[in-house]
């Protein structure tokens, strides 16, 4: 205390105080969605939001994800010192669906002549090229059939691919 006058008064200090709490922030791991390729895949990119973030950032863990079709839980790991900072850690979420596959069987029209004709099936998609056998139906199979028929005799041929972990 100054000023004049000061011997008339009983003077006593009472100390303040002030307070600055840790600025609250927000570390968001990246999420998204993608579909079955082969290849790992990129979140999307970590945030740090609040009111005021400094030089904070992050980064995801893990960077990538995959390759194969699921969800993987992507975690924000903070870049900065923290010290001045109330950091609230958000997981993301990052799904890989799986990846559609066409099936084709193919067969054909043949004269007579002694040989199999058998029909052939592929089943392809992202990463995937397979080769199975057909399933014949009316009386049919892949072996030759040497029997006279004055009438053409049609024969059915079928693959149904059931899927796996990446594809339908």
């Amino acid at each position: 205390a100054s000023g004049t006058g000061l011997a008339n008064f009983e003077v006593t200090p009472v100390n303040g105080s002030y307070t600055i709490n840790k600025a609250p922030v927000t570390a968001t791991a990246g999420s998204g969605t993608g579909t079955y390729n082969g290849s790992t895949q990129s979140p999307s990119a970590c945030a740090v939001t609040g009111a005021y973030t400094g030089s904070l950032s992050c980064l995801n863990t893990p960077a990538l994800v995959g390759p194969d079709a699921n969800t993987y839980t992507t975690t924000p790991n903070v870049i900065g010192d923290t010290t001045n900072f109330l950091v609230t850690l958000t997981n993301g979420s990052y799904k890989i669906d799986k990846a559609t596959s066409t099936t084709t069987v193919t067969g054909g029209t043949f004269t007579y002549d002694g040989n199999p004709h058998p029909a052939t099936v592929s089943v392809t998609g992202a990463g995937l090229n397979l080769t199975p056998a057909p399933s014949y139906s009316d009386g049919c199979s892949a072996a030759p059939v040497y029997v006279y028929e004055t009438t053409p005799k049609p024969c059915t041929a079928s693959y149904t691919y059931a899927g796996d972990a990446n594809h339908t």
